[in-house]
């Protein structure tokens, strides 16, 4: 069973809402395949695209072993927060799982609920998930972004190996 985990602040420093870690970062390969409006009028409002989704295994004390994701993206206008994270989860061999994950601010995370943040330093969405198995292939399938406006991206899709951690 996989859980999802909010992270705030789970380094040293309290002052620095960062991921802590040790863990190592695991970049899927992906096709960029763009979203939203090609008509080259960059005043046109479109919708988001994601420009990289980057995906690792990482140990968090207290936790445990846990999946961070990091959803770089362009949004014209930019509206993620109030949007969504949305992806089909496959934990080793096993069926698919859908997740929405709503886009929220830092501030307005709520410990209580499964949410993804815009991290106010990188301006990235910032998602984890708890009580993962090191040794389990993770696949992240259909990943798209949806903004508050309803506009979707293109999907992506990446994938967390077994046996990559090295913390």
């Amino acid at each position: 069973m996989v859980w999802f985990l909010m992270l705030v602040a789970c380094n040293e420093n309290p002052n620095e809402k960062s991921f802590g870690g040790g863990g190592v970062r695991v970049v899927p390969e992906y096709t960029d395949t763009g979203g939203g409006d090609d008509s080259g009028d960059s005043g046109a409002a479109s919708g988001p695209t994601i420009d990289d989704l980057s995906l690792y295994f990482d140990e968090i004390p207290n936790v445990g072993y846990v999946i961070l994701g990091e959803v770089t993206y362009t949004d014209n206008p930019d509206d993620m927060a109030g949007g969504k994270l949305v992806f089909d989860l496959i934990e080793g061999s096993g069926s698919p799982s859908t997740k929405r994950l709503s886009v929220v601010t830092e501030a307005d995370l709520d410990a209580s609920k499964e949410q993804a943040y815009i991290d106010g330093n990188t301006g990235h969405i910032m998602f984890g998930i708890a009580n993962v198995d090191i040794e389990t292939d993770y696949t992240f399938d259909a990943v798209s972004i949806v903004d508050k406006s309803g506009n979707q991206s293109e999907e992506t899709a990446g994938e967390v190996a077994a046996g990559s951690f090295s913390g």
